[in-house]
């Protein structure tokens, strides 16, 4: 498999820490397979083009025989890592013209995996005259963009039945060890077994397989396969749970492959291969630049920004669906949503300006859809938080091919430099219909307004004294999802408005928190307070951070609080994995002498 270093092999993409040599970290069904090839956290990819002729099959016989063509590939992921396995084999022509390809979908996993082996088959079969090449292209990357290396993969074999000659039986034998398909041809007739032994089979095999190859077997294998039954449970054993259960059998497949191909569809949405896939459209004052983060984002691996200039900065990225796997049949058909989502921020001491306009378009680049907000505005001496702007296409109607997506802005200064707004994080991602409500983010945030007279203390009080204000408030994640807080406590006057304000930087908690105890802020001697005006009553979340802060010497003119706090979730996920908040107080307390 990989004895000789990369002797045979070349390589065409070698991101990240590039391509390793590593040994078998999990047990090879071969075992005779010691060694393997790993990815690194961008793109890596390796091809080998086999000349048929050089290897002895002659061109009447490949012309005439047309013997099957059997591709089988091995991959693994590692277990603490998510990462993405993709292969391509192409049968070419003298000119070197595809006569035929095998390109799957991309397979992702996710970080805390079996880290087993899987092995990808594919036969070629009736081809047609004129192949003498097979060009075969595989690699892959990780997900987390962690230093060092991901997917790992390992070539059985490409094969070629040639041997016609030889007597049916060898033939058989050779075709056994490759593919789940060539068992399939040799097998039309099953052994009897109740239907429910079959699908318990059958759920225990990857779906791609299932689809390609157990699909064929017989009958009673296709019916399993094409029942709703079948892909309700698998679904519901791969936790992907539809808000709609009354589904036919053909949406309940649907359903299924789309949450498997859900992935972000632009390219470098992160800045982190320069402006690799991004076509500048306009490149205004002193252009688009690139820089690291000046506030942290929600999402903790965003760790750079596009950023424009004084004048209008914009770009754009054009996603061909058919090319994504979204078959034009697919999409005419079931019309999955298709969500948009773009993050970007201005600087704290410069106005900026933002606009985004995505386009859904027919094959003849004619818009379908198009959603163009207002272009947002930041004020100079802004909080510079990051924002999202989000949007869903849905029931858009047959004919999209094409998802056309554009953003930029400037500065409304006209500084030399870069003091435009900031965009990152961007995504185009294809969900099942009525899902997508799901998996947009649910900033929630409550708030609560005391009237402090009506708590029993008056004017004269609150005016002559200026007791201490005590905020509280405890905030937990979940350990296994990441989650954003925020708050804002704000002392108002008569009008309802502001005098004093705390509202401290969003805190973020990653994803595989340590859920300990932390504690900050203001250590306050609470012996001289009064009763609490406001307290949520509930219990204490293991992981919980407590914040804190003391409203004084605020002046004359206090007459409500106006309490606000919340968060979201960082991963997007369907349910309720956000922030958790409890025990939330503002206690009055007269000042320590």
């Amino acid at each position: 498999s990989c004895p000789e270093n990369y002797t045979g092999w070349e390589i065409i993409q070698n991101g990240g820490d590039k391509w390793a040599i590593e040994k078998i970290f999990a047990p090879h069904p071969d075992e005779t397979v010691t060694k393997c090839f790993v990815t690194s956290y961008f793109p890596c990819k390796k091809k080998q083009l086999i000349n048929l002729e050089k290897e002895g099959y002659s061109p009447a016989v490949l012309d005439e025989m047309q013997p099957d063509i059997i591709i089988s590939d091995w991959y693994a992921p590692r277990w603490d890592c998510g990462s993405e396995y993709e292969i391509y084999v192409m049968l070419l022509n003298h000119k070197m013209k595809a006569i035929q390809t095998f390109q799957p979908e991309r397979v992702s996993f996710p970080q805390w995996n079996d880290q087993q082996w899987n092995q990808m088959t594919h036969v070629f079969s009736n081809y047609g005259p004129g192949v003498r090449y097979v060009l075969f292209t595989h690699g892959g990357k990780d997900t987390q963009f962690w230093a060092g290396c991901g997917l790992r993969v390992i070539v059985s074999d490409t094969s070629n039945s040639v041997n016609q000659e030889k007597e049916e039986e060898e033939k058989d034998e050779s075709l056994s060890k490759y593919s789940m398909w060539s068992r399939c041809k040799l097998a039309p007739q099953c052994p009897s077994l109740p239907l429910t032994v079959i699908e318990e089979v059958l759920l225990n095999v990857p779906a791609q397989q299932v689809m390609c190859a157990c699909r064929l077997v017989c009958l009673e294998w296709k019916q399993v396969v094409d029942s709703a039954s079948y892909w309700k449970e698998r679904c519901r054993r791969e936790g992907l749970k539809p808000r709609n259960t009354d589904r036919s059998s053909r949406d309940w497949q649907v359903f299924y492959w789309l949450c498997k191909k859900r992935r972000n569809l632009l390219r470098n949405p992160k800045a982190e291969e320069n402006y690799t896939g991004w076509e500048i459209i306009e490149n205004g004052g002193d252009k688009w630049a690139i820089e690291g983060m000046f506030v942290p984002h929600p999402d903790e691996t965003v760790t750079k920004c596009f950023v424009t200039s004084y004048r209008p900065c914009k770009k754009k990225q054009l996603i061909n669906l058919e090319k994504e796997g979204y078959s034009p049949a697919l999409l005419d058909e079931m019309q999955p949503d298709i969500i948009i989502s773009d993050w970007y921020a201005p600087r704290w001491d410069c106005g900026s300006e933002y606009e985004i306009c995505v386009m859904l378009l027919n094959h003849k680049m004619k818009a379908i859809q198009t959603f163009q907000p207002e272009r947002v505005s930041f004020p100079q001496w802004n909080d510079q938080q990051w924002n999202q702007m989000t949007h869903v296409f849905s029931n858009y109607g047959p004919g999209v091919r094409y998802v056309l997506f554009t953003h930029g802005g400037n500065d409304t200064q006209f500084w030399a430099g870069w003091y435009g707004i900031r965009v990152t994080n961007s995504s185009v991602e294809i969900y099942p219909a009525e899902e997508a409500s799901y998996s947009l983010p649910d900033l929630s945030i409550p708030r609560q307004l005391i009237d402090l007279a009506e708590a029993d203390y008056s004017p004269a009080f609150l005016d002559e004294m200026q007791p201490h204000i005590v905020i509280s408030d405890w905030c937990a994640p979940r350990h296994d999802c990441g989650s954003t807080y925020t708050m804002c406590v704000e002392l108002l006057d008569q009008n309802q408005e502001a005098i004093q304000t705390f509202q401290p930087e969003r805190v973020t908690f990653p994803n595989w928190n340590d859920q300990k105890w932390k504690e900050d802020g203001y250590d306050y001697d609470f012996r001289n307070c009064s009763s609490a005006i406001a307290t949520v009553r509930s219990e204490f979340a293991m992981g919980a951070k407590q914040v804190t802060h003391v409203f004084e010497d605020y002046g004359p003119g206090v007459r409500f609080i106006r309490f606000t706090h919340g968060g979201q979730d960082i991963r997007f996920w369907k349910g309720h994995y956000g922030i958790r908040v409890t025990k939330s107080s503002v206690t009055v307390c007269l000042a320590s002498a």
